[in-house]
């Protein structure tokens, strides 16, 4: 009698809102043995920090009807809609928890084993698990990841420029995309303006606060806004590598993990559009 063959794992590495939407749609797509595998807890990272806004264009539109599927409270507030990120990962991860679904939180993924383009195995700090498929969602180390399969750097870079202000008073949860950047709430006191993604070949050493013009664009917009109360907490500029997002890199390797500027809670409308 032969012996068995190992079990192999569909894995999504990353347990923000984007892995935890991609593994709902691989469940209910029918995949089996799949892992989620988050080296904190869940909704710990960038996604912890999301305002929970949605805007009501096509794809928003889209995540909403998901997470009012789930029973997941959704606030309406004129051009845009408010969800708690948190809520919205806790009901998946219990309900997938129930399906036979595996999670390994507080678990890092530290290598990965490969051959020709072909990833084997992802190797943690704990553990080791053959892989079926990966999917990769969480934006911190895809380079270092895909260095190991033999993968050039990217070529291209997201400059990302952000603006951080202060009110001294409560907020209201707001939303305003224009030509020029996405201004949204964080808590109840904090104003986050994000630049435009722009294209650059390559990081500019020494470079870590927005440009003095673009700031001055934003104060000028926020003052004929009414914002005339918050004060400069601080300035931040910062690089994305350029990846095919949302789809196939090598032969079972999927990334999903993009930054444009709108925010985690598109997730779940953009893996179900996903082509795997």
């Amino acid at each position: 009698m032969s012996a068995s063959k190992p079990r192999k794992y569909n894995v999504v590495v990353g347990g923000g809102l984007a892995g935890i939407s991609l593994l709902y749609r691989l469940h209910r797509s029918g995949f089996e043995n799949l892992l989620l595998i988050e080296k904190d807890a869940l909704v710990s990272g960038e996604s912890g920090k999301s305002a929970g806004i949605v805007l009501h264009d096509e794809e928003g539109l889209e995540s909403l009807d998901i997470y009012r599927s789930l029973d997941v409270e959704v606030r309406d507030l004129g051009p845009f809609s408010y969800v708690n990120p948190y809520e919205f990962a806790i009901k998946l991860y219990y309900g997938l928890r129930s399906d036979g679904v595996q999670f390994e939180l507080f678990e890092e993924v530290v290598d990965l084993e490969a051959f020709e383009g072909h990833v084997i195995r992802v190797i943690t700090d704990r553990s080791s698990y053959p892989v079926d498929r990966l999917f990769l969602a969480a934006n911190l180390g895809i380079e270092r990841l895909l260095g190991r399969m033999g993968d050039a750097l990217p070529e291209k870079y997201y400059r990302i420029q952000e603006i951080i202000f202060r009110s001294p008073v409560p907020m209201e949860p707001i939303a305003v995309v224009n030509e020029d950047f996405l201004v949204r709430t964080e808590g109840t006191h904090r104003l986050i303006v994000l630049g435009r993604p722009e294209v650059v070949d390559k990081p500019r050493e020494g470079l870590t606060r927005a440009e003095p013009q673009f700031v001055d664009r934003v104060v000028e917009f926020l003052i004929r806004e009414g914002f005339g109360d918050i004060g400069l907490e601080k300035s931040l500029i910062g690089y994305e590598a350029v990846y095919p997002c949302n789809q196939r890199y090598g032969s079972n390797l999927y990334i999903f993990a993009c930054f444009d500027g709108m925010g985690s809670t598109y997730a779940p409308s953009r893996a179900w559009r996903m082509r795997i």
